[in-house]
C-alpha cells in the first residue's frame, strides 16, 4: 500500500526546521530587500569608485575656482519733511510738492539700466569688471572689446540688492575677484546714487519755481491769498532746492558703509566636494542597478531561447 504524498517529510527540511543555527527557514525580509542586498554586496566596489573619483573630481574643481569677495553696506532713504496743507494748491497749479525718497524708489533706481549705463561710463568700469580682457600696460583690449549692454547685464549678476524684513533698511551687496575693488565698488555706487538722484531733484525745483514765478508774473487777476498761499509753496520748494545742492546723502544715508572682506564667499570647497561624492555615489548605484537590470534580461531571454529549443526538440 502506497503512503500518502505529503506524509513524509524530507530529511532536508527535518533537518533545516530542528536546527536552532539556521531558524526559521522563512526569509525575515522580502524578496526584493533580499536582491537589492545581494546586489549592494556583489558590486559595493563599484558605487566605492565610482564615489573616490568624484570626490577626487570635485576636490580638483574646488581648487581651480578662483576666489571671489562679497562686500555688503547697510542704507537708509533720506527722510525729508514735505508739506500737506498746500498739496491741494500744488494740485490746482499743476505741480508735485516735496517728496521723500521711498525704498523702492532707491531700489528700482539702483537696478536701472540708466543708473548702472551711467556709473559703469562715468566711472570707467569696463576694464574692471573685464579685468582679464584688459591690457593695462598697453590700455587697450586683448580681445574685441565688450559692450557697454553686456557689462550692465554681467555688473547686475554680481550685485544684490534686498530690503530687510519689517525695516525700511536697504542692503546692497557686490561680488568681485578683489575684495578692495568689491567693497569701493558698493560705496562709489552709493556716491553716485545720491548725486544722480540729488542733481534730478536739483532740476525739478528748479523747473517747479520758475512756474511759480511764471504764475505770479500774470498779474492782479490773481487773488490775493492763492497768491500768498504760491509764495509759501515757491519758498518750500526753494528750501528743497537748497537742500538738495547742500546734502551729500540725499537719496540715501549709509548706516554701515562697505568695508573690504578678508573671507571669500566662494568657491565654497567643502560644499563642493559633499555634493560631488553623494554625486558620484547615486551615479555608482545607477551603474549598478542597471547592469544587474542589463544581466537580468539577458539571462530571461537566454532561458527562454533555451526552453524555445527544448519545447521544438
Amino acid at each position: 500500500m502506497r503512503k500518502p504524498p505529503n506524509m513524509e517529510t524530507p530529511r532536508g527540511d527535518l533537518r533545516v526546521a530542528n536546527n536552532p543555527e539556521i531558524g526559521d527557514p522563512s526569509p525575515s525580509v522580502g524578496p526584493r530587500t533580499s536582491i537589492v542586498y545581494r546586489i549592494l554586496l556583489q558590486g559595493w566596489h563599484i558605487v566605492a569608485i565610482t564615489a573616490t573619483l568624484a570626490a577626487i573630481a570635485s576636490i580638483a574643481l574646488s581648487l581651480s575656482l578662483q576666489f571671489s569677495f562679497t562686500a555688503t553696506t547697510t542704507l537708509y532713504p533720506a527722510v525729508r519733511e514735505t508739506s500737506v496743507s498746500t498739496s491741494g494748491l500744488q494740485r490746482l497749479l499743476g505741480v508735485a510738492g516735496p517728496q521723500s525718497i521711498s525704498t523702492d524708489e532707491a531700489i528700482t533706481t539702483l537696478n536701472s539700466t540708466k543708473f548702472l549705463s551711467a556709473f559703469i561710463t562715468n566711472h570707467n568700469y569696463l576694464p574692471i569688471i573685464y579685468a582679464r580682457d584688459w591690457n593695462p600696460e598697453a590700455g587697450t583690449w586683448k580681445e574685441q572689446a565688450p559692450t557697454l549692454m553686456k557689462a550692465v547685464r554681467d555688473f547686475r549678476r554680481s550685485m544684490v540688492v534686498t530690503t530687510l524684513p519689517l525695516s525700511l533698511a536697504i542692503t546692497v551687496s557686490y561680488t568681485s575677484y578683489d575684495p578692495k575693488v568689491a567693497a569701493d565698488t558698493i560705496n562709489l555706487m552709493i556716491t553716485h546714487l545720491n548725486a544722480t538722484m540729488r542733481s534730478e531733484a536739483v532740476e525739478r525745483s528748479e523747473g517747479i519755481v520758475a512756474h511759480y514765478q511764471k504764475t505770479l508774473q500774470t498779474g492782479d487777476r490773481i487773488p490775493t491769498d492763492v497768491r500768498a498761499h504760491i509764495v509759501s509753496l515757491m519758498s518750500d520748494e526753494m528750501k528743497t532746492l537748497a537742500s538738495a545742492q547742500s546734502t551729500e546723502s540725499y537719496a540715501v544715508r549709509v548706516t554701515d558703509p562697505a568695508y573690504a572682506p578678508e573671507l571669500r564667499s566662494a568657491p565654497q570647497r567643502t560644499v563642493i566636494t559633499i555634493i560631488g561624492t553623494l554625486l558620484g555615489f547615486f551615479v555608482g548605484l545607477l551603474i549598478l542597478f542597471t547592469r544587474h537590470f542589463v544581466r537580468s534580461l539577458r539571462a530571461n531571454l537566454r532561458e527562454d531561447r533555451l526552453r524555445g529549443a527544448a519545447e521544438a526538440s
